[in-house]
């Protein structure tokens, strides 16, 4: 079983577990289109394969994604990268993690003043699947200080 971390709107941050790639990607591709069908902003960090597969299902539901990048409503980066740039000594660097990933919130929320933003990442479950549970708390711990700020 795998744990992805999503936040939106009134939630904040909640964490959600998954079986498979298959509910993974149905399921969280629902939760990112209502994002874009609310004409919310939509933050993906995860990996080239899930990223894909979220891209196949919502382009089959109709989303046009590749708008949405251009006006700035979806926006993609890959987990992997992302997490290597903020760890340092297996650990995530808070002020790593702010310049990576707080100052893209804060761009986004720059962008469009009012609107809100829905991500999505795995960053967590990259750690914890590479068994580095210590690293993957304190990376939740990031997320919930970031979702109290902004």
């Amino acid at each position: 079983m795998n744990a992805r971390a999503t936040a939106s709107p009134g939630s904040c941050h909640i964490v959600q577990l998954f079986e498979d790639d298959a509910s993974l990607g149905e399921t969280v591709s629902h939760f990112l289109g209502a994002g874009l069908a609310a004409g919310e902003m939509v933050l993906v960090i995860a990996t080239a394969a899930h990223r894909g597969a979220f891209w196949r299902h919502l382009t089959d539901r109709t989303f046009d994604l590749e708008r949405a990048q251009a006006s700035g409503l979806y926006t993609e980066l890959d987990a992997g990268d992302i997490l290597a740039g903020f760890m340092v000594n297996g650990r995530p660097d808070p002020e790593k993690f702010e310049a990576l990933v707080g100052r893209r919130v804060a761009a986004l929320q720059q962008a469009r003043p009012g609107v809100h933003i829905r991500a999505y990442g795995e960053m967590v479950d990259l750690l914890w699947g590479d068994g580095n549970p210590a690293a993957a708390l304190e990376l939740e711990s990031l997320w919930d200080e970031l979702c109290a700020r902004q």
